[in-house]
């Protein structure tokens, strides 16, 4: 009896439990979310293309999450699809619910190029005469072909690379579904530096009134700027245009200057040359006791130097200064040296004549004196 009742136990738990599971399996949710789809699409190649794009509808009484999948570049979460090349493409569009239930349809996306490339100029600095490389300034990239750099072509019928200026260049470039890309760069052309400079001397000497050129060699030889000059003593010598000028006795330094670059010249500056002197009169008569004055020209006119003078015969006439005295009846010449010139006057000293003693006793009676007639 007790066994009996021991089965009937058991088979009372078994029942329950199957009919308990029963329920569980008649109320739990195996139905997959409702999932509607777009037939077919058309995308833009490398533009992302989102999940909520290709789903119309989408439902489901718990949560849910769809994704895609398919042949082109998935995002880690599975909601965009990007397609780097062209063409006809399935992707599965997948619901699953919190339940695990999930659904899937196919939507065919057409993969189009409607997208230039895109153009990246550099501005273009480069100097006089230069040859430009314009492939170094401009990077080309499109969405399905990738670098097209070498595809780039260039206008450059703006840009004279011979002449300083800004100017512009144009750049375009096509893929190969027949976007075509144009952008415009700047290039600005500056004058060639100097690099080296040279003054045809690096010593000169001036006498008075003298100058000199000095001819500057500047490498490159395409270099199309104005050398500068300076004098460190312009009251010694000046410079313009390379031409030293003397101005006074002393030194001083020329200084040329292209660019950055500089070479320098040393001047020294002498007393000026005498070229010539002379008397301003060859030959003069003088009565004993009397005076005349020489005058002597040098050339050039600004010669610092001194004149000295000199009598052949210092008893009949004396010179100093140019003054010259006659002291008794004779003949002598008169020097007058300057540097290495020399003038020469004649001088012929004669006995007073009557009409000028007399002179000279009237001259004392007037004035008051006694004159002692040689009568």
């Amino acid at each position: 009896m007790k066994q009996r009742k021991h089965i009937l136990i058991v088979v009372s738990v078994l029942v329950v439990a199957v009919l308990g599971l029963g329920g569980w399996y008649l109320l739990s949710d195996r139905q997959p979310p409702e999932l509607t789809t777009v037939a077919t699409y058309q995308a833009e190649c490398g533009r992302a293309v989102m999940v909520e794009e290709l789903v119309a509808r989408v439902a489901d009484h718990s949560s849910y999450e769809v994704t895609l999948s398919g042949d082109g570049a998935v995002s880690q979460d599975g909601k965009c699809i990007t397609f780097p090349k062209t063409g006809t493409f399935p992707v599965t569009v997948e619901a699953v619910d919190a339940k695990g239930n999930r659904v899937q349809q196919t939507v065919t996306v057409t993969a189009v190029d409607k997208t230039p490339p895109e153009l990246t100029v550099k501005t273009i600095k480069t100097t006089v005469g230069k040859k430009i490389d314009y492939k170094k300034a401009v990077k080309a990239v499109d969405v399905v072909d990738g670098d097209l750099t070498d595809a780039v072509q260039v206008s450059d019928i703006y840009v004279n690379h011979k002449q300083v200026g800004s100017y512009t260049a144009i750049y375009t470039v096509t893929d190969q579904a027949g976007n075509r890309a144009e952008a415009r760069g700047l290039v600005i052309v500056n004058p060639v530096k100097a690099d080296k400079l040279q003054l045809s001397s690096k010593e000169l000497y001036l006498n008075g009134n003298q100058y000199a050129a000095l001819t500057p060699t500047v490498t490159p030889k395409n270099w199309a700027g104005t050398v500068e000059w300076t004098s460190s003593d312009p009251d010694v010598a000046t410079v313009s245009d390379g031409l030293v000028t003397w101005v006074a006795p002393g030194t001083c330094t020329i200084t040329a200057k292209a660019d950055k670059q500089k070479a320098t010249c040393a001047v020294t500056c002498g007393a000026v040359a005498l070229s010539s002197v002379r008397l301003d009169r060859s030959s003069v008569t003088l009565e004993v006791g009397t005076m005349t004055i020489l005058q002597a020209e040098t050339s050039p006119t600004n010669w610092s130097g001194e004149v000295t003078w000199k009598s052949s015969k210092p008893k009949v006439a004396k010179v100093k200064n140019g003054v010259v005295t006659a002291l008794k009846p004779g003949k002598c010449k008169i020097t007058a040296q300057a540097g290495d010139g020399k003038a020469v006057c004649t001088v012929i000293c004669k006995e007073k004549s009557l009409t000028t003693e007399w002179k000279e006793w009237w001259q004392d009676v007037t004035e008051g004196g006694s004159h002692n007639s040689k009568h």
